[in-house]
């Protein structure tokens, strides 16, 4: 490798572990080298307010956002919890996705948010990773068919990672997604590939290349 990928390789896994939630103790997110890249900065400071609204984020929107790893600060794993769907005002799909969970042992969802070099003038690329999920606005490889995720149509650098989180797992739950195995557990079910679900991702872009009229993907 050259000097000049050599220093940005190094800049990012310094970066990564500035912010990168530590193995014991609050999670914290420090703030990264001043000579940075814009994106990893502006990372450190939304996981910076994610650390700390953890608390809430995970027992009023069942919900949990992290990075990968220390060294993958824009790679974050998003886990979807269902302990609510028990109470009253929770929906038919989120009780039969807890009933699901259950049946197979699995206590979440995950998601997978990849951050771009230019993030936030372009959204993360969003992907289901495992259990994986299947019903409308989802492909077959996990990748989601939504406005919210296309520069050109829907994404503003003024939205947050949570914000877009959300607004998938609105779009998901209200379509009436269901793990793809459903109550039966599939030992030979391997999570989404990144690589894969790219691929749906550009079929998405072909597909709405001219504008956004509702059509959506099913897996």
């Amino acid at each position: 490798a050259d000097a000049t990928t050599t220093t940005t390789t190094t800049t990012k896994t310094t970066a990564a572990a500035a912010a990168a939630p530590r193995a014991t103790g609050k999670r914290k997110a420090e703030a990264p080298p001043c000579d940075a890249p814009l994106y990893l900065r502006r990372l450190t400071k939304e996981l910076a307010r994610i650390f700390k609204e953890r608390d809430e984020m995970r027992t009023q929107l069942q919900m949990e956002i992290e990075p990968l790893s220390e060294d993958k600060i824009d790679v974050w794993r998003v886990k979807w919890f269902y302990d609510h769907a028990k109470e009253a005002d929770a929906t038919e799909t989120q009780r039969r996705l807890k009933e699901q969970l259950d049946a197979r042992e699995l206590e979440f969802i995950e998601f997978r948010l990849v951050f771009p070099e230019d993030y936030a003038w372009s959204p993360p690329f969003v992907y289901n990773h495992y259990p994986r999920l299947h019903g409308n606005y989802i492909f077959s490889c996990g990748g989601i068919c939504a406005e919210t995720l296309s520069k050109e149509f829907g994404w503003s650098p003024a939205n947050t990672p949570q914000a877009l989180v959300l607004a998938v797992r609105s779009l998901l739950e209200n379509a009436g997604c269901r793990l793809i195995s459903g109550d039966c557990p599939d030992p030979t079910e391997q999570p989404n590939d990144a690589d894969a679900a790219r691929k749906d991702a550009e079929s998405i872009a072909r597909m709405h290349a001219s504008g956004w009229h509702g059509s959506r993907g099913s897996s």
